[in-house]
């Protein structure tokens, strides 16, 4: 892929190769800490690609799919369809301007399947002891006699 041509400030604007819109210079970040070079994208835009893929899962989950679990979005979307879009525990939907999140065997590695945030935190509780989640089990069926 070719590199855009050179998009330099003009009397303190730029023109977002993303947006096409030209913008105050204060609108677009250094290309580095120690660079004088503003980035050819504007914050705005460079936002909104960095959170969301055509698929609207953020470039950080993706990374994170793809270095602790091995997956795929592909794979990912797939197991999110299986359990069509609820968490494998509760049954729930994630709540708003969530996800569900990937559970998985400590020991092993190996996906369990998708969890809301509150099914998950729980589980994570219990550090993947089924002895100790057998006791919480046991404690609870006692009611409150």
């Amino acid at each position: 892929m070719a590199r855009p041509a050179a998009n330099p400030p003009v009397n303190g604007h730029k023109v977002c190769l993303t947006c096409g819109e030209n913008k105050s210079v204060d609108d677009f970040r250094l290309r580095s800490p120690e660079s004088t070079t503003l980035r050819p994208h504007c914050r705005r835009c460079l936002n909104a690609r960095a959170n969301k893929s055509s698929a609207g899962i953020s470039a950080r989950f993706r990374w994170i799919l793809r270095t602790q679990y091995e997956m795929t979005t592909e794979e990912y979307q797939s197991l999110f369809d299986k359990q069509q879009g609820r968490c494998a525990i509760c049954g729930g939907p994630p709540k708003a301007y969530s996800r569900l999140y990937v559970d998985h065997c400590h020991g092993t590695g190996l996906v369990r399947g998708l969890l809301c945030n509150t099914c998950n935190a729980g589980l994570g509780q219990f550090k993947d002891d089924l002895d100790l989640l057998k006791r919480a089990v046991e404690y609870m069926s006692r009611g409150g006699d």
